[in-house]
């Protein structure tokens, strides 16, 4: 395997083992996930599809619904949210 190209890009082995050994917290990447409420979701709920209530999406048919589910979860919403505001069941919320 070639990794000159990886070491080029980190700056050699020396750069490396710099990194590795260094305990600045510039150095690390962090992640915070983005929590939102459900608050949140109803009001994007609204917006996306148009509907006040959750119960709506269970009276639509299976196409349409699906399609509104798949909306859901492209806008950021999780399962278990779409399924505690919709009161659809979870395995349908994830096969959508």
């Amino acid at each position: 395997m070639d990794t000159s190209l990886l070491r080029e890009l980190i700056g050699g082995r020396e750069a490396y083992l710099a990194f590795l050994s260094s305990d600045s917290e510039e150095t690390c990447m962090e992640y915070e996930p983005i929590r939102r409420n459900d608050d949140w979701a109803k009001e994007t709920m609204k917006k996306l599809l148009g509907v006040s209530s959750g119960t709506s999406l269970q009276q639509m048919d299976r196409a349409d619904r699906s399609a509104a589910l798949k909306a859901l979860k492209g806008a950021g919403l999780t399962v278990r949210q779409i399924e505690r505001l919709t009161g659809i069941n979870r395995n349908v919320v994830q096969k959508a």
